[in-house]
């Protein structure tokens, strides 16, 4: 999942079952996109969202940097 071309899209994580929905677009425009077609799939199990490479999935009043544990830096 931490390769170059993946770094920054956004993933959600059906964590029971291991299966996932990734983003296409690494600026996170599809976000929304994603967590919805996660949804209809997983239904109403829990779901984990991310963003690859980053501590966290949106800033809040600050800036996102790359997690220091991400392989890619």
């Amino acid at each position: 999942m931490e390769t170059r071309e993946n770094l920054r899209k956004h993933l959600v994580i059906d964590p029971e079952t291991g299966n996932f929905e990734m983003g296409d677009d690494p600026r996170g425009e599809d976000d929304l996109e994603v967590s919805h077609r996660a949804i209809a799939r997983f239904g109403t199990s829990r779901l984990f969202g991310l963003r690859i490479g980053y501590p966290a999935t949106e800033p809040l009043g600050t800036t996102l940097n790359l997690s220091p544990i991400c392989s890619l830096i």
